[in-house]
């Protein structure tokens, strides 16, 4: 029986670097949330702050983002859910070390799941089209007894 390579998680990439609007910056300042407001259709945004770290989440008819800033502002971590992010925009200055860890990855088949690590920045994504969800994070800027699990 002939089987089709073009995956589920083939597809997900695909869709991922290929998706025009704007999200969160990953390493840099949350200044950047309202520039990821305006490019969400019907926006809601909610924040949520801790002893340690803020949770800014911005909510658009297909796609919740969650931001997670320290104390100073920098974003340590991003999730998102729902519709599709665009990977390129949402790691800017780690997208080229995200692209070399991804390409040394052990390829699951017949998953659709992906975890990368490289020396500096965690990415994990899942999913299906309609529902695809995914983190990405700086283990090095995870506040003190913060846990990565936090990161939904």
């Amino acid at each position: 029986m002939k089987t089709n390579s073009f995956s589920g998680v083939s597809l997900f990439l695909f869709s991922c670097f290929f998706t025009a609007t704007l999200f969160a910056t990953l390493g840099e300042s949350e200044n950047s949330i309202e520039k990821e407001r305006l490019s969400l259709s019907e926006p809601t945004v909610q924040r949520e702050t801790y002893d340690t770290y803020t949770v800014h989440q911005l909510k658009g008819k297909d796609l919740t983002i969650r931001e997670y800033s320290i104390p100073e502002g920098k974003i340590f971590a991003i999730s998102w859910f729902g519709g599709v992010a665009n990977l390129k925009t949402l790691l800017v200055g780690y997208f080229d070390e995200y692209e070399e860890a991804r390409n040394r990855a052990p390829k699951l088949k017949g998953s659709r799941r992906l975890l990368v690590r490289s020396k500096s920045l965690i990415v994990e994504h899942a999913g299906s089209i309609r529902n695809l969800r995914g983190r990405a994070y700086l283990p090095e800027l995870l506040p003190k007894g913060f846990h990565e699990s936090i990161i939904r």
